[in-house]
């Protein structure tokens, strides 16, 4: 399902998780995820987007994978935030336009007793009929996690998808 359109689209956001330095694990991991990504595919290029009020770091990696014998696009958004349930507009308005197509998102950063979990479940834009695979890595992510996202898709797909679930698959850890 992640390939149904001959494509990967991921989005990565990693909060601060001691301070907000260059050394700090959300930076440090960020790092680590673009050259990871830009490993893994071939004609890789990056881009880097000037940091705003809430994006402390947006890199865009760009590139082509051959899957199943086809050659495929890749493209992955990796953020660096102080903390999610503090983002401004600036931060939402790029989140959305990247949710429309992305295929994978991914959270790393602390979750403030469920509240960044909450913020992100209610951001974004749910497309009806496209599948996501989210992949949550904070502080008891099973644990906090709410219903908000399998509710968001069952508002969007009706029928088609009466629990949620058929478009949307979550990785969490108690």
């Amino acid at each position: 399902l992640l390939w149904a359109d001959d494509r990967l689209e991921v989005v990565a956001i990693f909060g601060i998780i001691e301070a907000l330095k260059r050394d700090d694990y959300g930076f440090s991991e960020a790092q680590k995820l673009v050259q990871s990504a830009k490993g893994l595919v071939s004609d890789a290029r990056v881009e880097k987007h000037r940091p705003t009020e809430s994006i402390l770091l947006h890199d865009t990696v760009t590139g082509k994978k051959t899957v199943g014998d086809r050659v495929r696009d890749v493209k992955v958004d990796v953020f660096v935030v102080d903390r999610i349930e503090r983002v401004g507009a600036d931060f939402d308005e790029v989140y959305d336009a990247l949710t429309e197509k992305a295929d994978m998102i991914m959270y790393n950063g602390h979750t403030d007793s469920g509240e960044g979990l909450d913020v992100l479940s209610r951001k974004g834009i749910v497309v009806p009929g496209h599948y996501q695979l989210v992949l949550l890595n904070g502080c008891q992510s099973f644990a906090l996690m709410d219903d908000t996202m399998t509710e968001r898709r069952r508002a969007v797909n009706g029928d088609a998808d009466p629990n949620g679930t058929k478009f949307l698959d979550g990785v969490t850890h108690a």
